[in-house]
């Protein structure tokens, strides 16, 4: 666990295997565009980019993110 500062951008690549992005604790995480929350996935050769926007809060986009 780290305590990433606001602002902080991650960006994940996936290649043959699709993964799940969890947050955790009582972190949210927004799907960009959609405003849902909650686990998202990451499809195989899918690409996204995770952005801490507050204390507890992330948003996530890309393509082959459900």
């Amino acid at each position: 666990s780290v305590a990433f500062p606001v602002g902080t951008t991650i960006n994940i690549v996936t290649a043959a295997s699709a993964i799940n992005i969890v947050m955790p604790g009582s972190d949210s995480l927004y799907q960009g565009g959609t405003g849902s929350t909650g686990t998202r996935s990451l499809n195989s050769y899918g690409m996204a980019t995770l952005m801490k926007v507050a204390t507890q809060t992330w948003y996530v986009a890309g393509a082959g993110v459900s």
